[in-house]
């Protein structure tokens, strides 16, 4: 034991030096292992959200980031910090020089952004950044629309649900441009067109005012038939309402919905009343899968400001413009609009065959 004392006294500085180094090895290791934990169990959106805008940007099509579920199928977008998102409405080919884009800049609350501009946005087509396009706010006057509404008549709806709705749908009418065309389908378990797509207002009111609750909802299978009742060219929409989930479709899904919307590219707008049957899961994803957008009214009261908000969106849309030159041969191509508005990135892509 003397001799033990006598060794450590005399290499004492040298065994506490080495004592500290240990220390300050452990203390590494432990911060390593606790950044490797912190990197596993982060989300993804918060460790690859950069990474996949950045691709994004650059014309790529790897989007694993906030935005990764969106853009699972042939339509999709993310918001950027502030709730802006932009989002490609539709992608309209019946001119054979010029594909032209539908676009909508709005709020997470669906209010339409009108500060923006070409030089505000990026365009990239298969990958390629498209150098030649014009960017402008569309002229209603000779773009006009065609929307066709669905409005659901099932028994739930009976009271106030069914009253607010056939006064905001006839006041949606009236807001309407002299050229747009409505028409007017309901639903319960059973599927009516009350008045076919055109350009008399008066018709459509007509037919509203007809409306009245029975039976049960074939959401899908009245959605579908709506978009097979819009015309191919021009810029055009399908708008839901309903208070209940799907109960009735006998050959509809959701995710064919979303798929027939998409091949006719337009989008699907949608307003839920919010209801003890009523989950806006299902249908909030189809507006989102198809370049639309949800709203929900959590009272009757509300459904005609929604209604507003959607006519605001279709009106305020951007025209994008693409002097491109594409064989016209029944092959699918991608856009990407890109922009950076607000301080952070907000993106979209659409699917199209052309």
């Amino acid at each position: 034991m003397e001799k033990v004392q006598q060794l450590f006294a005399a290499h004492k500085k040298l065994f506490l030096a080495g004592l500290a180094a240990a220390g300050l090895l452990l203390l590494i290791l432990i911060g390593v292992l606790v950044a490797s934990l912190v990197r596993t169990d982060a989300p993804a959106s918060s460790s690859s959200d950069s990474n996949s805008k950045s691709d994004f940007s650059s014309g790529g099509s790897s989007f694993s980031g906030s935005g990764a579920s969106d853009l699972s199928g042939t339509t999709g977008s993310y918001s950027n910090l502030k709730g802006l998102s932009l989002r490609i409405n539709q992608v309209d080919t019946c001119n054979p020089n010029v594909v032209s884009a539908y676009v909508a800049v709005t709020s997470k609350e669906g209010d339409v952004n009108k500060s923006f501009s070409k030089k505000d946005v990026k365009i990239y087509l298969d990958g390629k950044q498209v150098q030649d396009f014009d960017f402008a706010t569309v002229d209603t006057t000779k773009l006009p629309l065609a929307n066709m509404l669905v409005i659901d008549h099932s028994g739930s709806m009976r009271g106030s649900s069914m009253d607010n709705a056939k006064a905001a749908a006839t006041d949606y009418v009236s807001k309407l441009k002299t050229n747009d065309q409505v028409g007017v389908m309901q639903f319960d378990d059973q599927i009516d067109v009350l008045a076919a797509l055109s350009p008399d207002k008066e018709a459509a009111k007509n037919a509203i005012a007809t409306i009245t609750p029975r039976g049960n909802t074939a959401l899908f299978d009245a959605a579908a038939d709506a978009i097979s009742k819009v015309p191919n060219c021009g810029r055009k929409a399908v708008t839901i309402l309903t208070d209940g989930d799907d109960t009735a479709s006998k050959t509809n899904t959701a995710s064919s919905v979303i798929g027939a919307a998409n091949k006719a590219t337009l989008p699907i707008f949608s307003v839920g009343i919010k209801s003890a049957d009523f989950t806006p899961g299902v249908l909030e994803s189809i507006s989102q899968g198809t370049g639309g957008q949800f709203f929900q009214a959590n009272t009757p009261e509300e459904i005609a400001s929604l209604y507003g908000k959607i006519d605001a969106q279709l009106t305020g849309q951007f025209a994008a413009n693409l002097k491109i030159t594409l064989k016209k041969d029944g092959a699918s191509h991608t856009l990407r609009m890109v922009s950076t508005v607000a301080g952070s990135d907000t993106a979209a892509e659409r699917s199209f065959v052309y």
